[in-house]
């Protein structure tokens, strides 16, 4: 699609980000793919084990 035809410039940088994260998933999971099978489960019990804030990358405030 061409910049001019996506919009406002709010709505351009809106599908730049949704293509940006369209690619990057494509490529983790095609990452993920390459590898053996014992990669995909360890990947999953460490995604599983850990805590919901740290798998997503979101830092704890401290507590006060």
């Amino acid at each position: 699609m061409a910049a001019t035809d996506r919009g406002t410039p709010l709505e351009a940088v809106a599908e730049a980000i949704r293509e940006s994260n369209e690619a990057l998933a494509a490529e983790v999971l095609q990452r993920v793919l390459d590898q053996p099978p014992a990669f995909l489960e360890q990947l999953v019990l460490t995604l599983l084990s850990a805590p919901w804030d740290t798998a997503v990358g979101l830092a704890r405030a401290p507590s006060t």
